[in-house]
């Protein structure tokens, strides 16, 4: 920025006859830290007053557009200028309130936001015909064509939002875009960028506005442009309170021991370390835990590799009761996940009153649906009769998307039973399979055959064609549970 020479006088009778900040800096084309040097050095001086240039600088007077960067008074609503609308506060830096702009309060706001934005760094912008469904903004620099969708929400965004413009990305209608950007002005749940993070899309990027810029939370090579430095985070604080899961059964078959299992993996792939505790008589999670299947009572635990290189990767760890000590283990746990006893009276007491939320799969069978739904009531009376607190949920598992008119219909019977029962205890929740739903997969139905061929321990998250549908159905259960629970909170608390 080029500099002219400033005189004292005229600079202090600028300042007396009102001109503000954005003025100032305009007419001698300084910088924000060089307006606040010379305030510092005209009131040393003797020049100024500091009364002045706190009257100059009250937090009520500066703001600053954050598309057409215009300073404005905090008394509009919308810009004057481009009618932008915006949450709007003050930042102090030295002496000066730092215009700082923050998030656009509408969709269309945000838009024009994040094309501005682009704009200034090199790319030529083209918003799209109104009525185009998939993206909100087109960019193009050199050989480069990006579709771009924002989201200006105040929940984060989550799994089945970023898979949906990744669909787009893959139609044929978008065959001429090279990438996309989904960018947020809220961020991205865990459950979301852990999905990424393993899948590794090639041509998908994740950004979040953040102080006028976008910071990329994923990428797979370089970011469209640099992150902003962040400072170091403070040392980590003790570690947070285990959270207690209990899976149960409404009758047999309908997969209570895999979504155990896996619901384990997704957690671990989001970077928590999980025990699994088998209460079923069967001891069946140990047995596909098994490091050494020959060997019933030896270690039951696997690895789970870091979905991004360079983290540590975390740990599933299967246990019996008897082997469960939360003083001992709770160092390096942060959520418990307990496989259930079918027989619900066998349960240890001492544990189901720990549960801060209990699962409950069921299957879309047609002859038992009725028959479930009383069975499930059955058994969210049962846990509450042991425990007062817990979330309860009903979980569609096995879901078969060929058959959508049979389903809905199958659906909404069980979901009037479950609602019928929720007005009397309203922590009981049917998980609608449009939020999370465990779908019918090959993968699912031929877990545990390494028992069978001597492979090591895994989970069926391996990856057909690119895209491991199991992974992606217990990650978007994880980031349900994450949003409708305070298992959020392990994540928050890990972070401050």
């Amino acid at each position: 920025m080029t500099q002219r020479k400033i005189r004292a006088s005229e600079f202090v009778a600028d300042i007396r006859n009102g001109m503000n900040n954005a003025d100032l800096m305009a007419k001698y084309q300084i910088s924000l830290d060089r307006l606040d040097l010379l305030f510092s050095k005209l009131v040393t001086a003797g020049h100024l007053k500091q009364s002045e240039i706190d009257r100059l600088n009250k937090p009520t007077s500066q703001f600053s557009c954050p598309v057409c960067g215009i300073a404005q008074d905090n008394s509009f609503d919308e810009c004057p200028k481009c009618t932008i609308v915006a949450n709007i506060a003050p930042k102090k830096r030295g002496n000066i309130f730092v215009p700082n702009s923050l998030t656009p309060i509408t969709p269309d706001d945000f838009e024009k936001l994040i094309a501005v934005l682009c704009e200034k760094k090199g790319f030529h912008v083209t918003m799209p015909p109104a009525n185009m469904r998939g993206y909100d903004i087109e960019l193009n620099k050199d050989r480069e064509c990006i579709a771009v969708q924002v989201k200006c929400h105040k929940a984060t965004c989550n799994t089945p939002q970023v898979l949906r413009f990744q669909s787009f990305l893959e139609l044929p209608l978008a065959s001429k875009f090279t990438s996309g950007w989904f960018i947020s002005a809220s961020g991205f749940a865990k459950a979301a960028t852990t999905h990424v993070e393993t899948e590794k899309p090639s041509s998908l990027v994740l950004g979040t506005y953040i102080d006028n810029d976008i910071v990329w939370d994923y990428y797979l090579e370089t970011p469209p442009w640099p992150n902003t430095p962040i400072a170091s985070p403070s040392p980590p604080p003790p570690p947070p309170a285990v959270k207690y899961i209990g899976v149960f059964t409404c009758k047999g078959g309908v997969g209570k021991t895999t979504v155990a299992a896996h619901l384990a993996g997704a957690f671990a792939l989001m970077g928590y370390d999980v025990v699994l505790i088998d209460l079923d008589p069967d001891k069946n999670l140990r047995k596909l835990f098994l490091e050494n299947p020959n060997d019933e009572d030896g270690t039951a635990a696997l690895f789970v590799p870091p979905a991004v290189r360079g983290n540590q990767g975390t740990t599933i760890t299967v246990l019996n009761h008897d082997q469960w000590d939360e003083v001992a283990y709770g160092n390096d746990t942060n959520i418990v996940i307990c496989d259930c006893s079918p027989v619900l009276r066998e349960n240890p007491d001492e544990l189901v009153k720990k549960f801060d939320y209990c699962i409950i799969p069921t299957t879309l069978n047609p002859l038992g649906i009725a028959k479930n739904s009383d069975v499930i009531v059955r058994t969210f009376k049962h846990i509450r009769s042991k425990n007062s607190t817990a979330d309860m949920f009903v979980l569609i598992n096995g879901y078969a998307k060929s058959q959508e008119n049979k389903n809905t219909v199958l659906i909404d019977h069980l979901k009037r039973s479950i609602d019928d029962y929720a007005q009397e205890d309203p922590k009981c929740k049917f998980i609608h399979p449009d939020n999370a739903k465990i779908r019918h997969s090959t993968s699912l139905l031929y877990w545990g055959y390494h028992i069978i061929d001597g492979t090591k321990p895994q989970l069926a998250f391996k990856e057909i064609a690119g895209r491991s549908y199991p992974r992606i159905d217990f990650l978007q259960l994880a980031g349900y549970l994450q949003d409708h629970t305070e298992i959020d909170k392990l994540r928050e608390e890990e972070l401050k």
